[in-house]
């Protein structure tokens, strides 16, 4: 029986197992530097000269193990600077990921580009399915490093786009309230309440629409020249790329947007019916769309400790395994939860 692979350590022990599958060197290499390197040899030799399919296996869960904590990260740091962009820790942090993002999602596509150059890759689809492959394929489509310079300028960019965005304030009913704080006025039973919060928030979008229309601006020339390099007519051909998209494309979007202008309209404007007769509003508007009761929408319980305590409660009494998720989110402060 094959030993499980949990570990780099198990990885290793069951690669020098096989026979002809891992040879040994006393040559120092730097392991940032040569992590793309390294991978290439994954399907040209080297590490793994002719390596068989549950060898080949073994590796790809170890990289994916190895993209996951650099990942996890990653994420972290976006969710604290998008919680306060003013933050200048979390902003320094987002910083570093911005500049050294673009390096490890390359080194990830030679690592995929030396997968698919294996001939025991039909391996990966049957351990893991056939998006496996495919998805490798797209992320060898979607880049390669005569973008990173322009990926670095496009992370920049969006982080300055969510650093205007994310940081509005705005004064109302004698506050300075962030944008999601508005979110009970937009509910007030008041429709002139409601308005004036639309407003408020529509206010400050004016007031920086130059600085955000010459930063979204940057990033769709950004984006479209990231395009042309990679030898797409623009970025509307390669979104389909990066966004993984398999088995589908442009005319199959084109049929599902039909769909939906055929099939889900109709139905909404039911919904829209009954609301109006639900709440009592005869001549809706865009204000008035989040009222859903005539009395009020539902409240949330009040105070931020007491509302966590509440899901805390509910998921413990879900499953052992929701509890376990919410004891981990709740005890390291994974919740952007206050507004």
């Amino acid at each position: 029986m094959t030993k499980e692979v949990i570990d780099l350590r198990s990885a290793l022990e069951l690669l020098e197992s096989i026979p002809g599958q891992m040879v040994h060197t006393d040559v120092e290499v730097d392991p940032s530097a040569e992590l793309a390197g390294v991978y290439r040899y994954v399907g040209a030799g080297g590490t793994v000269a002719r390596p068989s399919g549950e060898a080949l296996v073994a590796v790809y869960y170890e990289q994916s193990r190895a993209f996951a904590d650099y990942n996890t990260a990653a994420n972290l740091a976006s969710i604290h600077y998008t919680c306060d962009t003013r933050d200048a820790a979390w902003k320094a942090e987002q910083d570093f990921f911005d500049a050294n993002g673009p390096a490890v999602q390359n080194a990830s596509v030679e690592i995929s580009r030396a997968f698919l150059a294996n001939p025991h890759v039909d391996a990966l689809t049957e351990a893991f399915g056939t998006t496996c492959v495919a998805g490798m394929k797209n992320a060898v489509l979607g880049m390669d490093d005569r973008t990173i310079d322009l990926q670095k300028e496009y992370n920049a960019l969006v982080s300055q786009y969510q650093q205007v965005y994310g940081g509005a304030l705005v004064a109302f009913d004698g506050k300075q309230l962030t944008i999601p704080q508005l979110g009970p006025y937009k509910e007030n039973l008041d429709p002139a309440v409601r308005r004036a919060a639309y407003e408020a928030e529509a206010g400050y979008f004016d007031a920086h629409r130059a600085e955000l229309d010459e930063l979204y601006t940057k990033i769709v020339k950004n984006l479209n020249e990231q395009a042309k390099i990679l030898g797409y007519h623009d970025y509307s051909e390669l979104s389909y790329v990066r966004m993984n998209r398999i088995g589908y494309g442009p005319e199959e979007i084109r049929k599902f947007r039909d769909q939906v202008a055929n099939d889900v309209v109709p139905q909404l404007k039911k919904v829209i019916e009954l609301r109006k007769k639900r709440t009592g509003i005869e001549h809706l508007t865009f204000t008035d769309l989040p009222v859903s009761f005539r009395d009020g929408n539902p409240r949330p319980i009040e105070g931020y400790d007491a509302r966590m305590a509440a899901a805390r409660t509910m998921y413990h009494e879900l499953s052992p395994e929701t509890a376990a998720f919410i004891d981990f989110m709740q005890d390291n402060e994974l919740f952007a939860a206050k507004a």
